[in-house]
């Protein structure tokens, strides 16, 4: 659950960057804003990468399955974890 709060948030930083990138005025921007944008888009990006790889992780793992509990997953747990 954790992941996907990360994920969103890392999400929503990546959108207010966007918006922010594409609604400034382009003409007589500073340097330090450019390399702001530049870097304020890096780590957001980073941020949504690694929080899809947080929760591919988690999935592939079997450790979270889309916030539903299967049946036939939770009685094959059960059967590894019995043998």
């Amino acid at each position: 659950m954790l992941a996907a709060f990360f994920f969103l948030g890392a999400y929503t930083v990546k959108m207010a960057v966007a918006f922010w990138i594409r609604f400034s005025i382009t003409s007589g921007d500073s340097a330090v804003y450019a390399a702001l944008k530049s870097q304020g888009w890096a780590i957001a990006q980073t941020g949504t990468t690694l929080g899809l790889v947080i929760l591919t992780v988690l999935m592939y793992t079997r450790r979270q399955d889309l916030f539903m509990i299967f049946p036939a997953v939770k009685e094959e747990a059960k059967r590894d974890a019995d043998a």
